[in-house]
């Protein structure tokens, strides 16, 4: 670790316990009451689309406020930000727990959302604080596959907590989580090294100005959200599929998502070791194949033949999440490393991206198309093609660019 001039001695393993906390705070308030969704549907007398705006808002939540959590975490320091950001996160899912109407849920919602974003972006920022450069991306290997665990883990609590108690318990697990992190954080040191500035608005516009000119970081933001939104498709219209057409109970679904979670650390694994091998470029070129290969099987096999159990969904799903193991974890610190001197702006700007296109995918296309698997597997479809082609683009006119 980098010298971080600090009064206590902070050991590595403690850090990066609390970044992974900090990095798991914003998919284990979106997972873990998804087996809840039908229970919560007929609680508070809503349809399948009204109930997943408590998805979509939420996302936008945590979307928006990246834009302003990361340059501001540049200027004033880390440390505040997460501590109140934490206490949100808290606030938000204890009333979530107790809402009583939909419009309550989805304000508190917001108010988790709020919270959650802080650790989204700041425990990417901390990283860059307080790891080498050359270390980074080992750390995001640690990392990554305890966070692409949470998808998978999240759901499992959930169904269990949702058969044996209500859809409430989720939430207040979740603010337990939120109580937990907040103990471990009390001698949290401020990992900021540069002299910290007076807020500036302007300030703020220049750092993103500079960072969207390069179309390499468009190039690797796009397909991070695109292969981001696409795993919040399935999420969000994948409960009820099981459910509602496939009539699996909640704590059966539960468990369809650990075969998800296996195959992210397996994408994991491979990218690293192809990393180490040939290279990111190549690493993120097979895990935009893998992307590819999965929704086209998703898409093909429902057209083929009648969907009659979750396998047949599941599978072609897990080819997508080893590209989401691949992507992710490389796409997202190369994105960040652009600009070294704005990291903060840099986390945050391709965390809004990342984050308002899943919202976007969570809520727009349940509202227009409705819930389905023609649906699903479309969109999933579509997203890949494109992401794909554009990021193959702006990969050939950037070496172009660097070759004049």
């Amino acid at each position: 670790m980098k010298d971080l001039s600090i009064n206590i001695q902070y050991s590595k393993f403690k850090a990066i316990s609390i970044l992974t906390m900090l990095s798991m705070m914003g998919l284990l308030a979106s997972d873990i009451y998804l087996p809840a969704m039908p229970s919560m549907s007929s609680y508070f007398q809503v349809n399948s689309v009204r109930l997943q705006q408590t998805i979509g808002i939420f996302l936008f939540g945590l979307a928006v406020f990246q834009l302003i959590y990361g340059p501001l975490s540049d200027q004033i320091g880390r440390k505040k930000i997460i501590i109140t950001g934490v206490c949100f996160y808290i606030i938000g899912s204890l009333g979530s727990a107790f809402a009583h109407s939909i419009y309550i849920l989805l304000f508190f919602r917001l108010i988790q959302a709020i919270g959650a974003c802080s650790g989204l972006v700041l425990g990417r920022t901390i990283i860059a604080d307080i790891f080498p450069q050359n270390k980074i991306t080992n750390v995001y290997n640690i990392i990554y596959p305890l966070v692409a665990a949470s998808p998978a883990i999240a759901p499992i609590i959930g169904g269990y907590l949702v058969s044996y108690f209500s859809w409430k318990a989720s939430f207040i697990f979740v603010g337990t989580f939120g109580l937990l992190l907040l103990f471990l954080m009390r001698d949290l040191p401020e990992t900021l090294q540069k002299e910290q500035k007076k807020f500036s608005i302007s300030s703020i516009f220049y750092d993103y100005f500079v960072i969207i000119k390069n179309l390499r970081f468009w190039g690797l933001t796009v397909i991070v959200f695109s292969v981001y939104g696409a795993w919040f498709i399935y999420l969000t219209q994948s409960p009820f599929i099981f459910i509602n057409t496939l009539h699996y109970s909640s704590r059966e679904v539960g468990f369809f998502y650990i075969p998800l979670a296996i195959s992210i650390y397996i994408g994991n694994i491979l990218s690293k070791k192809l990393k180490s091998s040939y290279g990111i470029e190549v690493s993120l070129t097979v895990g935009c194949l893998f992307f590819l290969s999965g929704a086209v099987l998703l898409f093909i096999i429902p057209l083929l033949k009648y969907i009659s159990n979750a396998l047949q969904l599941i599978i072609p799903m897990s080819l997508l999440a080893i590209s989401n193991g691949f992507i992710l974890p490389l796409g997202i610190p190369a994105a960040i490393s652009l600009n070294p001197d704005r990291s903060g702006s840099g986390s945050g700007l391709i965390g809004f991206f990342q984050i308002f296109f899943s919202a976007l995918c969570a809520s727009f296309i349940g509202e227009v198309f409705g819930v389905g698997i023609y649906v699903m597997s479309g969109s999933i479809l579509f997203l890949s093609i494109a992401s794909c082609i554009f990021y193959w683009y702006s990969k050939i006119i950037s070496k172009q660019q660097l070759s004049l």
